[in-house]
């Protein structure tokens, strides 16, 4: 089950129900497409900030990874809660 997450007032952050996480944990670790975790912090256009990992290509950018077409990005933060945030609602990105 998905719900919004009440911590944002602006609804920019989608959290996971626990019971979905292992098979979003088990999607974001496939092995077969080599992958890389990068740690980012994110700021939102209602001045919130939410941390975490991302999951990107190997041989990627994580400014190209953010300008693709995708509308949301999952990001699995430090309590391993995964969120699904909308791309238009992020103003900052910064590595950690």
């Amino acid at each position: 089950m998905l719900w919004l997450d009440k911590a944002c007032p602006a609804y920019n952050i989608i959290t996971i129900e626990k019971s979905l996480i292992n098979s979003t944990r088990k999607f974001m670790e496939d092995r077969t497409i080599p992958r890389q975790m990068v740690s980012i912090s994110l700021t939102l256009i209602d001045g919130h900030t939410a941390t975490g990992e991302l999951q990107i290509d190997l041989d990627a950018r994580l400014s190209d990874f953010m300008n693709k077409d995708e509308q949301f990005i999952v990001l699995r933060d430090t309590n391993d809660s995964v969120r699904i945030v909308n791309k238009q609602h992020i103003i900052d990105v910064r590595t950690q």
